[in-house]
């Protein structure tokens, strides 16, 4: 299973999609005041009293983060069925743009809401780019796997 390097590729992309959870996404800086909004799968952790967040938002980013890493760690384990295997990985890949669909959604609803200020990209923000070259990646070596596969039984 590790010795093909598609399953390394996805075991990365499960290990960085994971990361996303215990990271800030983005977070807004208030130039007046010490006010501070830090963005996260979980929602909106903030010190102003006023702001609130749908939780649309955060149920959109834990489900579209959580059903890529599943489907991801599916992926990893269905080695034996490379029809399967590529279906799983597509379908993480669409969770991973509905992932920044969610987010730019997120940035244009609540950016007049918030107070003039700074805007700070987290790390976890490239976390889910990083994992869709990845699966991209993973999804070209389960395709040259299986034409091998499929020109080893034309040859028998």
């Amino acid at each position: 299973m590790i010795q093909r390097i598609q399953s390394l590729y996805l075991l990365i992309g499960i290990v960085l999609l994971a990361l996303v959870f215990f990271l800030p996404v983005w977070s807004w800086t208030a130039t007046a005041g010490n006010l501070y909004y830090n963005f996260s799968p979980f929602g909106v952790s903030t010190n102003d009293t006023n702001f609130s967040s749908p939780l649309w938002f955060s149920l959109l980013m834990v489900v579209s983060v959580g059903g890529a890493l599943a489907l991801d760690t599916w992926a990893l384990f269905a080695f034996k069925s490379q029809a399967r295997q590529m279906t799983l990985i597509v379908f993480a890949q669409l969770l991973i743009v509905g992932f920044y669909g969610t987010l730019l959604w997120q940035w244009f609803t609540l950016s007049p809401d918030l107070p003039q200020g700074a805007f700070n990209p987290g790390l976890a923000i490239l976390f889910p780019a990083i994992e869709l070259v990845l699966s991209i990646l993973a999804f070209r070596g389960v395709n040259r796997d299986r034409k091998l596969l499929r020109s080893a039984d034309r040859i028998r």
